[in-house]
Order: structure tokens, then C-alpha cells, then sequence
């Protein structure tokens, strides 16, 4: 198990390969890819899989199910209750339809 805020020697193939939708934006992966993962946000269509390059443009104005995992800790010493929250998996229900541009702009 790494250390946390180690510096990997080596990257997996998920995170050399994750797509970056703009080029300028390249260089801030290429600068923390060897500090963190990539981690894969399963989605799903059909029962299939979703490839992360195509996840941005199934997912806009689709209607999905959402499951999420969502922990609780709580800090007696300090009286503090602490919550997060993470994806775990994106159904898409209904896909998203293109909206007629409004004249109106």
C-alpha cells in the first residue's frame, strides 16, 4: 500500500489514458498523475458499460439513477458530525434529447 502523498515512480494505464477534453488542460494531468488514480465512475446504459471518453456526452440531459455511498463520522471530542459522499454508479434511465435553441436569445 502507498504512502499517502507518495510519488508513484509509475502510472497505471487508466490514468496515462484518461481523457482530457482540452489540450491545455494536458499539462495539469501530466503534473498530478503520478500523485493520484484515476478512478472509474461505472455507467452504464443497457446493462453496458459506458467508456469514460463517452460519459460526458451520454450523461447531459439524461435522466439517471444515482447510487452513492454517503458516510458518517462523528467527532465526540469536538461535538462535530462529519458527512461525505461519493458515486458509486450511474444508470442512465432515459437518454438526454437536444433542446431546440430559443429565438429568444
Amino acid at each position: 500500500m502507498e504512502e499517502e502523498g507518495a510519488v508513484r515512480k509509475e502510472v497505471d494505464a487508466l490514468t496515462e489514458n484518461w481523457p482530457v477534453e482540452r489540450d491545455e488542460h494536458q499539462q495539469y494531468v501530466n503534473e498530478i498523475k503520478y500523485k493520484y488514480c484515476a478512478v472509474l465512475l461505472l455507467v452504464y446504459r443497457n446493462e453496458q458499460f459506458i467508456d469514460p471518453v463517452n460519459v460526458k456526452n451520454i450523461v447531459q440531459r439524461a435522466l439517471v439513477e444515482l447510487h452513492f455511498k454517503l458516510q458518517h463520522f462523528c467527532i465526540q471530542k469536538k461535538s462535530q458530525d462529519l458527512f461525505n459522499g461519493s458515486i458509486e454508479q450511474v444508470i442512465i434511465l432515459q437518454p438526454g434529447e437536444d433542446r431546440p435553441v430559443s429565438p429568444c436569445k
